[in-house]
């Protein structure tokens, strides 16, 4: 379920612990790709986009800053990257690092 409604670090921390990410469902959809095996691609649980949303912390944020530099920046969405980064910075204004995603920002 964690990775179903996008709870990066949850689905990390169970990974990290030996979760099976192969496990099958009662649907026959792997855990890796969520309840519905839907979860791939911008929408897999480790996209860039999905660390920057569960991000809270400092650190967190420095991870989701690589993920997101380390991608094409044409393949990321400007407007959902926009609404994350604008929401971020508001609810975590003391981890948020404003100047560093500006610089992203531009570079989509």
């Amino acid at each position: 379920m964690s990775v179903e409604y996008d709870f990066h670090f949850i689905s990390k921390l169970l990974l990290e612990s030996g979760a099976d990410r192969e496990a099958l469902n009662g649907d026959g959809f792997k855990a890796i790709l969520g309840i519905s095996g839907t979860k791939e691609g911008a929408e897999a649980w480790d996209a860039p986009l999905n660390i920057m949303k569960n991000a809270s912390s400092k650190e967190d944020f420095a991870l989701a800053f690589e993920a997101l530099e380390a991608v094409d920046p044409t393949t990321l969405d400007k407007a959902s990257l926009a609404r994350v980064g604008m929401m971020k910075g508001k609810e975590c204004p003391d981890a948020w690092d404003k100047a560093r995603f500006v610089e992203l920002m531009g570079k989509v």
